[in-house]
């Protein structure tokens, strides 16, 4: 029986055109039939196979490496530490671990061989405390068709990514504007398992009236005022109506703990309004609430282009909420249960959501 080096694929398809030559009594045209290969690639390594009796590669002849192994595995544990080939490389030389001549591009190359430049994953930083209450949360019962998770989000005029290259007729110059400030647009919205309501601009969008101020006179962002507000007038409203319309006759409202969401002010106009909210929800935890990656999806498409004016920007924003895909907000409520029982194993850990 043939033995098929299984680390390359390479030498695996080499060694099956020897089976299938053995299995036609070494009949070229017919094992090519057979492994879908060219006849020259067939007859090479039939000749190959008959001269040496293998397939394998041949091992290199090549001169020795500048680096060795113990050297490589130096720079690597320096490269974790200081994050700069051309510092490990003068550390390596300082300390008379490799000559002078060799150059930072060589301990690239070397250390390229173990390690690999990776993006940043962002992770928030949990207390104990933190770890507690999101366990506490995560072993509460909930019934994600029954819930509705509200939150807001800014979208930035001067963050839409920039093309380098635009396709134009010959001849045609590529203008693209530039924003004179940094032009926002601040909204609430809500996700259930049945669809979605509509946006709603709010305090912190440019050129927003200015109707909320704090005692000093000051405009802080959304308060609790404005937050009754958009409950009242959009949050609420518009999630009866989309439970109604799915035959549910109780739900809750999942929110985070904004300030606003919190104040005393408002934990009264819930209460006075009979609205249900899911108690308990834990600080720092936007990997649990769902409404987080409609955001992101929405913003993937919204920076996906450019926009000139707050308009242009307020407009794409509609738009790309208004294709949000009801079978995403599905998944997204049914992913709550996930996001609960990986933090559960994780001991209250961040879910990767």
């Amino acid at each position: 029986m043939i033995k098929i080096n299984k680390q390359s694929p390479r030498v695996e398809a080499r060694w099956a055109v020897v089976h299938a030559l053995k299995s036609v009594h070494w009949d070229v045209a017919r094992a090519a039939r057979l492994t879908r290969k060219p006849a020259k690639f067939v007859r090479h390594w039939k000749q190959r196979y008959v001269e040496t009796g293998t397939v394998d590669d041949s091992p290199r002849t090549g001169r020795p490496g500048k680096i060795s192994a113990a050297v490589r595995a130096q720079a690597c544990t320096l490269l974790a530490e200081e994050q700069s080939v051309p510092a490990v490389t003068a550390l390596l030389k300082d300390q008379q671990v490799i000559d002078s001549s060799i150059s930072y591009k060589t301990i690239g190359r070397a250390v390229a061989h173990d390690m690999e430049l990776r993006p940043v994953e962002q992770r928030p930083i949990l207390s104990a405390n933190s770890r507690k209450k999101r366990v506490k949360w995560c072993k509460q019962q909930h019934n994600p068709n029954r819930v509705m998770a509200i939150d807001s989000t800014y979208f930035t005029l001067g963050t839409v990514q920039k093309r380098r290259k635009y396709w134009v007729m010959k001849g045609q110059p590529v203008i693209a504007g530039r924003p004179n400030h940094n032009a926002q647009v601040h909204v609430y919205g809500g996700i259930t398992a049945y669809g979605k309501t509509s946006l709603r601009r709010v305090t912190g969008t440019t050129g927003h009236p200015e109707k909320y101020y704090n005692s000093k006179g000051q405009m802080t962002g959304v308060g609790a005022e404005e937050f009754q507000e958009v409950l009242g007038q959009t949050l609420v409203p518009e999630a009866q109506q989309i439970f109604a319309a799915a035959g549910v006759q109780q739900w809750s409202l999942l929110q985070d703990n904004a300030p606003a969401h919190t104040a005393g002010t408002t934990k009264t106009f819930i209460s006075s309004h009979n609205i249900p909210v899911l108690a308990g929800w834990p600080p720092n935890s936007p990997d649990l609430n769902p409404i987080e990656n409609a955001w992101a999806w929405c913003k993937q498409r919204v920076y996906s282009k450019h926009h000139n004016t707050l308009d242009e920007l307020w407009t794409a924003v509609q738009e790309a909420w208004a294709a949000l895909p009801l079978p995403l907000c599905e998944n997204l409520m049914a992913s709550m249960q996930r996001r609960k029982q990986i933090c559960l194993q994780r001991d209250g850990g961040y879910t990767g959501y």
